[in-house]
């Protein structure tokens, strides 16, 4: 199945892998969210749906938070909003004006894509801030083999019921 150009959409399914994966695993930044296998994971929580940059442009993802979602502290601030995400790259500023008249917000800028199209991203009046619910959290190994202390209580709780 092929992935239609912007504005049309399709949804997310295994059917895409052959198509996605390839160009996927071109980013140059290893975000998670941007692997074939972690958008199909959660295709039907964010209810993704892909399309193409132009006939040999990168791909557009569309997605909704789910109306369950909430921030660490308890706020939901993003329920029910739609995002878009762009892991190859910036589309042309027409596509990214369409995309932010239907779409609430644009979502996991990476760092190669930002520092490519910063100037041009500011030229076009587009602000991109930090999102701190999304960071990626890492751990060091050698904690979480002890898993010693409050902040691991919760986690070393799971381990022994998996246990």
């Amino acid at each position: 199945m092929a992935v239609p150009c912007y504005p049309a959409f399709a949804p997310l399914g295994l059917e895409l892998k052959n198509t996605l994966h390839p160009r996927l695993s071109l980013t140059a930044d290893g975000v998670s969210e941007f692997t074939f296998s972690g958008l199909y994971l959660f295709r039907n929580r964010y209810q993704y749906r892909v399309s193409r940059d132009g006939p040999d442009g990168g791909f557009i993802i569309s997605g909704e938070q789910p109306a369950g979602h909430q921030r660490p502290d308890g706020t939901a601030p993003d329920r029910g909003k739609k995002f878009f995400m762009t892991p190859c790259g910036v589309p042309d500023r027409e596509t990214l004006e369409s995309l932010f008249a239907s779409h609430d917000y644009w979502k996991n800028i990476s760092g190669s894509v930002l520092a490519a199209s910063s100037g041009q991203l500011e030229q076009w009046g587009v602000t991109v801030a930090e999102d701190r619910d999304n960071f990626d959290y890492l751990y060091l190994r050698g904690d979480l083999a002890a898993l010693s202390g409050k902040k691991f209580h919760k986690k070393k709780n799971l381990v022994n019921q998996f246990l």
